[in-house]
């Protein structure tokens, strides 16, 4: 979903809890932040590529060399392009690469590169675990690029018994999944 949706969602009550990038908060102190996640790590994911190497570097240079697709959540390629190229050098190389497969989500991403030859980057807290034919490298980048906001809507919560200890529940949790990558 898009921020607008998600605020638009909060606001009518139709969602409980939204995530944000920091970039995208602009909601004028109208939503509550449960908890913030700085992003300090991605994974490539790469579909059917078994035979493909382990190292983040050597796995983007397999990739590259034969031509394989980048499925990627579209406003995301540039900031995350600018980050692998830090980490993993090749600034020509990822410089040419351009999104072939255009997601609205990371989810739909590496749904994309699980069906296919395919591969993304997406935030390494989007841990699920890949089916055997296909190959992942984390890459950790300081400092964080970027973070991810649990926020929620008070005046809607207010309505649903139990969301308040929900969401500070939900905060917890993600702030533990955040320390454990």
């Amino acid at each position: 979903m898009r921020a607008a949706e998600i605020r638009s969602g909060l606001r009518d009550g139709l969602l409980h809890f939204g995530f944000f990038r920091e970039a995208e908060m602009d909601t004028k102190g109208e939503f509550v932040v449960g908890t913030r996640v700085p992003l300090e790590s991605y994974r490539i994911i790469a579909g059917n590529a078994v035979d493909a190497p382990e190292a983040a570097k050597d796995l983007v240079h397999w990739l590259l060399e034969r031509k394989r697709p980048l499925a990627q959540q579209g406003s995301s390629w540039r900031a995350i392009r600018e980050q692998l190229t830090k980490v993993v050098g090749m600034k020509p190389d990822l410089a040419r690469v351009d999104l072939q497969i255009a997601c609205e989500t990371h989810s739909q991403a590496i749904t994309a590169v699980e069906a296919g030859d395919a591969w993304c980057v997406v935030p390494s807290g989007l841990g699920r675990t890949l089916p055997p034919h296909c190959r992942s490298a984390v890459v950790k980048v300081s400092p964080a690029p970027d973070i991810i906001n649990l926020v929620h809507y008070p005046r809607a919560l207010r309505k649903h018994a139990g969301c308040d200890t929900a969401a500070r529940e939900l905060a917890n949790a993600i702030r533990d999944v955040a320390r454990s990558l």
